[in-house]
């Protein structure tokens, strides 16, 4: 015989709730790319508007000098890379849905990384590779000076240990402006990041830095300059 009290009702109504089922073609318009027409891979959202895309889709965009966002228009001012975040909840209700795509993200990602790895290198023992930092993790960079403007005073850089820096390829931008700003004995909103020109977002990793917006051969360079209004 079976109950059908308030407790089996309200068992009822929390399993309903877990099974929650939907028609794919209902959620397609929010998950699917502007740009490129597929689902998202390493999804960005621009902050003025909150329309999504793929992170290479939108940064090539933007590269064109299309500094608006492609669907509404929207203008994103003269640093269109800082209105750009890393949308990681969107792109966590993508892989849910489709786990398959981040199996072949990774099954991608491996490849690459062993084909670039040396043809004779040795493989580290076990031991040692749970210590060691992958090599594509570190970032090397040279901070310096960012162009002075008329009249503008160049900021204490001699205090600075040293202009070559390597350090973790996820440290964020704003936790860099925050220790180059102590160590120039300033506050960190007096100080801004960019890079090729760019102004920098402090939300941004080092490694999304040196990989989208620094586009040279050579090594990654980071500018600093005193924030605008605190000069």
């Amino acid at each position: 015989m079976t109950s059908d009290g308030p407790d089996a009702k309200k068992q009822k109504s929390d399993d309903d709730w877990r099974r929650t089922s939907f028609k794919i073609a209902d959620v397609n318009p929010h998950l699917v790319c502007a740009l490129c027409g597929g689902y998202f891979r390493d999804c960005h959202t621009i902050t003025e508007c909150l329309h999504s895309f793929c992170q290479v889709c939108i940064l090539a965009h933007l590269r064109q000098n299309k500094n608006s966002c492609p669907r509404c228009g929207v203008d994103l001012g003269p640093h269109p890379m800082t209105a750009v975040l890393h949308d990681r909840q969107l792109q966590a209700v993508v892989d849910k849905i489709f786990p398959e795509f981040e199996d072949i993200d990774r099954q991608a990602r491996q490849a690459r990384r062993s084909l670039e790895a040396p043809p004779s290198a040795p493989r580290a023992r076990p031991r040692a590779a749970k210590t060691a930092r992958a090599p594509e993790e570190e970032v090397s960079f040279k901070v310096e000076q960012a162009p002075l403007a008329a009249g503008e005073e160049p900021l204490p850089i001699e205090l600075l240990d040293k202009p070559y820096l390597k350090t973790n390829g996820n440290l964020k931008v704003g936790q860099l402006r925050k220790y180059l700003a102590r160590k120039m004995r300033l506050r960190s909103e007096e100080l801004e990041l960019l890079c090729d020109g760019e102004e920098l977002s402090g939300e941004h990793a080092l490694r999304f830095v040196k990989g989208t917006v620094w586009t040279k051969p050579s090594e990654l360079v980071i500018q600093f300059r005193r924030a605008a209004g605190d000069a």
